[in-house]
């Protein structure tokens, strides 16, 4: 099969969005929609999506794309941006939002990985925000309590309307998402219980000054390739996650 065809029967197999196709290599969808078209050529993504079409999971991400000195390159912003033009923070459109609370349902992957999305109202003290909001602590909590045998990890995109009234995607965390348990004891410990505070803390601690109101939330639940014994030493020895850092940089 050609790369664009190996996509899109990715796609269909799990009844992916391009959101969560792309969310699963750790990219954008509208960089999976180009190989689709033929814009890009994609080589660098074919081992992940055949990994992803093979065992429902990514356990390597594709490399990011180096200059000669061996440094990422930078992707460049359009002139007035207020926010990166990269892929974590693709524009979705520029049309107001439904205003009302849909939970999709859970997209099932093989071993056992999850896609969960919510889109919920912008109105701060509207009954289905609050209900969009409870619903993504309900799924991370669901995440948590399946780890009895293995660590889950969470991917998480949020959906936003910045101030200049587009609405963006935001990829929030490090590529290789989040521990879900992580994600629980910061809500309880430093957000006093609100995941809401928990999800602009992220956003802020990437997108400075963006003015963002988030109006839906995506989770991917996918195995940890760390072992829960090497996690749990880790933890023991005060090792994983890093003392001082801001918050976002601390699930790597």
């Amino acid at each position: 099969m050609s790369n664009a065809e190996k996509v899109l029967a990715v796609k269909k197999e799990y009844g992916l969005s391009w959101d969560a196709l792309g969310a699963a290599v750790g990219r954008s969808g509208r960089m999976m929609r180009k190989i689709v078209r033929g814009e890009s050529k994609g080589d660098s993504f074919m081992p992940a999506i055949e990994e992803l079409h093979r065992t429902g999971k990514v356990t390597h991400q594709p490399p990011r794309r180096r200059n000669k000195a061996g440094d990422v390159v930078a992707v460049r912003s359009k002139t007035g941006m207020t926010v990166p033009s990269d892929t974590k923070a693709e524009v979705i459109t520029t049309k107001r939002t439904s205003g009302r609370l849909r939970i999709h349902p859970t997209q099932h992957l093989s071993e056992g990985g999850k896609i969960d999305r919510i889109d919920m109202p912008e109105g701060k003290n509207t009954k289905g925000r609050e209900k969009g909001w409870a619903g993504a602590l309900s799924n991370l909590r669901r995440t948590s309590r399946s780890q009895s045998r293995e660590d889950k990890r969470v991917k998480i995109r949020l959906t936003g309307k910045t101030s200049d009234g587009q609405i963006r995607s935001f990829s929030v965390g490090a590529k290789g998402g989040y521990h879900a348990s992580d994600v629980l004891s910061d809500i309880r410990k430093v957000h006093g219980g609100s995941i809401e505070a928990w999800a602009n803390s992220q956003v802020e601690a990437v997108y400075a000054d963006s003015n963002v109101t988030i109006v839906g939330i995506e989770q991917t639940e996918f195995s940890a390739t760390r072992s829960k014994q090497i996690r749990k030493q880790q933890d023991l020895e005060g090792t994983r996650r890093g003392i001082g850092k801001k918050a976002w940089s601390s699930y790597l």
